[in-house]
């Protein structure tokens, strides 16, 4: 790979990891936002309890809130940044690929060689016949008998 080559995937590589670490903060940061507004909600009776039932809120449901969303906070931008990004590997990966296809394409393509081949032979052949039909338009054809008559022969 040249040296171009290989910045293009230091930035997208550096591009998801920024976007992954921006997912992690905010997603952690809206977890834990998220359950100290339902904690409020559940104390002002806001939230009625047969929503959430008998979980009972509390500092262990708060770390899983703020692990849980700066987990999926972090899946999901870093993902997003990744397809996002993807359009600039597109000439890298095909460095060093060996175009190759699958049976049936390889199958095609020698099918079409054959009929490119043959298509060529027809061509050539009408070629040789239209120029022997000139050739022989050309020829001045002498009758044998005027031949002998004039004692050529």
């Amino acid at each position: 790979m040249s040296s171009n080559d290989i910045r293009k995937v230091a930035d997208v590589r550096r591009e998801i990891w920024k976007a992954g670490f921006k997912g992690l903060l905010c997603g952690s940061v809206g977890g834990l936002a998220s359950h100290r507004l339902i904690l409020a909600g559940q104390q002002s009776q806001i939230i009625p309890p047969s929503i959430i039932g008998k979980l009972k809120l509390n500092r262990n449901t708060a770390l899983l809130s703020f692990m849980l969303g700066g987990a999926i906070g972090s899946f999901s931008m870093a993902s997003a940044s990744g397809k996002n990004n993807v359009h600039n590997l597109h000439d890298v990966m095909l460095v060093g690929s060996n175009p190759v296809g699958t049976e049936y394409q390889v199958l095609v393509e020698k099918a079409k060689e054959k009929e490119k081949l043959q298509h060529d032979n027809v061509k050539r052949a009408e070629f040789r016949l239209q120029r022997r039909k000139s050739l022989d338009d050309r020829h001045q054809w002498i009758d044998e008998s005027e031949l002998i008559a004039r004692g050529d022969k």
